[in-house]
């Protein structure tokens, strides 16, 4: 019975989340323009996107997360690294979309009683700080959403998410693999010091000194909210006992104001897709290394097939509806916000192996393998 309640729940949630994308595409025009009873054939988001007049990556996204929720049909097609400048996290093909007719009538005829407009729009005019007309009008302007406008709450959520991998499986699982032997064993001899970037919460800083006494971890994250709820959790965990006092420390800062000095290891968890210049990032880690073989960076990310047409199979479905959705809602409007005058790397919550490796590539590092390969992401070990 619990087993059961607890798939009806997560269908329950999804089914959620779905009603927001329908909603998103409605409200942009993107489903009209797709009726194929009004002569729409299938065709491939830039096809799409050029129609509509909407920024490309919105459309192409929008388009992903609706065939992976099963609302319209995907046709893949060939890679195209031409596709546009953006890594688009799971690259980009010429793959085709298309709107089936017998759902045509639900999403495009309004004023009918097929329409279901009105009560597609219900969760998205109740949801907390009304982010969704904000991605509505960031399809049109091709600007994003700021991180700060989902509110506080949203980072106590995404603390929650995480909190699991980062409190057992960080330094009980991830840091105990082979492939990262040699930089353990140097934070097992103590006094190194570790740049965690974009701590969040500081749960994986924390869960750092941890398994790895006598270092010193800067948990370093810029945003306000975020560095006030790491120190809350560094003083709890000192209370206990877990950490000793001074361990792990908390910066609300940039990575480059941190003035910690070469860092013997870069953990990055959960930050290169929210960000819009992911490869200077990068870059700047890789310049703040200790110069000895072990020294490294660890990126983690949520796992997405390396190409779209894997998406829809029932391998990874289920996990490209829940990761498409989010990227859809928040992670890619939040890459676009902070973009300023350059083209944001538009990638998403989808960071494919294939992106991730090229990422690196880009950043200058000698190379980029996988460490684990988890249901709910995937550890990467960067090398200079």
């Amino acid at each position: 019975m619990a087993e059961e309640f607890g798939k009806r729940v997560v269908e329950d949630v999804m089914g959620g989340l779905g009603s927001m994308v329908l909603y998103i595409g409605m409200e942009t025009g993107v489903w009209t323009a797709m009726d194929p009873r009004q002569g729409a054939s299938p065709a491939t988001s830039k096809q799409i996107s050029e129609k509509v007049g909407l920024d490309p990556r919105y459309v192409e996204e929008l388009l992903r997360t609706a065939s992976v929720h099963g609302y319209l049909d995907y046709v893949p097609g060939i890679h195209d690294a031409t596709t546009s400048g953006a890594y688009s996290g799971v690259p980009s093909d010429n793959g085709t979309f298309s709107l089936p007719a017998s759902h045509a009538p639900s999403l495009c005829d309004k004023g009918t009683s097929a329409f279901l407009g009105q009560p597609l729009g219900i969760l998205p005019r109740m949801a907390g700080h009304g982010t969704i007309p904000l991605v509505i009008d960031a399809f049109r302007s091709g600007e994003g959403v700021a991180f700060s406008r989902y509110g506080p709450e949203f980072v106590e959520y995404s603390c929650r998410s995480y909190a699991k991998e980062f409190e057992f499986e960080y330094g009980q699982d991830w840091m105990q693999r082979k492939e990262v032997s040699d930089i353990r064993d140097k934070l097992m001899e103590g006094g190194k010091i570790v740049l965690d970037i974009g701590s969040g919460s500081g749960l994986s800083s924390i869960s750092l000194a941890k398994q790895f006494p006598h270092n010193r971890v800067l948990a370093v994250d810029p945003d306000e909210t975020s560095t006030k709820r790491t120190e809350e959790n560094i003083a709890k965990a000192e209370s206990d006992g877990r950490i000793a006092p001074g361990e792990v420390t908390a910066h609300c800062c940039y990575a480059s104001d941190a003035g910690c000095g070469p860092a013997d290891l870069i953990t990055i968890f959960r930050v290169v897709h929210d960000l819009a210049d992911p490869v200077s990032l990068l870059k700047q880690a890789k310049g703040l290394l200790a110069s000895h073989p072990a020294a490294c960076v660890l990126v983690y990310e949520h796992p997405a097939p390396d190409q779209f047409s894997q998406a829809v199979t029932p391998k990874w479905k289920q996990t490209c509806r829940i990761g498409y959705t989010i990227s859809l809602l928040h992670c890619l409007p939040v890459s676009m916000a902070d973009s300023n005058d350059q083209k944001s790397a538009a990638i998403g919550t989808m960071v494919s192996e294939v992106t991730m490796r090229r990422l690196a590539m880009d950043a200058g590092f000698s190379s980029c393998s996988t460490v684990v390969r988890g249901s709910r992401g995937y550890l990467y070990r960067l090398n200079p």
